[in-house]
């Protein structure tokens, strides 16, 4: 998927992010701990390709929904300030990106 990180690796890190790794949530001390620390570690690897996470906008977005523990509405924010650093996006992952955040922005 991206040459920072194994696929394999990559997608066990966004597994846990959107939260479909149930036994990292088991015996949490602190809501959304795990979660954010695998959105701290693509945040990190988006340093040098933000691609890392453009390829999971909704997701980021996702986690601002409802009331996020502060930890991780704090990684989904830099997550979102890293993708907007690093440039545009193609128009699939834009649409699919508005459409997330009209979801997220209370009505």
């Amino acid at each position: 998927t991206h040459k920072l990180l194994s696929s394999s690796f990559h997608a066990t890190l966004w597994d846990a992010v959107a939260g479909r790794r149930p036994e990292l949530a088991a015996e949490e001390s602190a809501p959304g701990a795990h979660r954010a620390a695998a959105l701290a570690l693509l945040n990190m690897a988006a340093s040098a390709d933000s691609g890392v996470l453009k390829c999971q906008l909704d997701v980021v977005l996702s986690l601002l929904r409802g009331a996020p523990a502060p930890v991780l509405a704090r990684q989904a924010c830099v997550s979102l300030l890293r993708c907007a650093a690093g440039g545009g996006v193609a128009e699939p992952t834009a649409v699919s990106f508005l459409r997330s955040l009209e979801e997220t922005l209370p009505r």
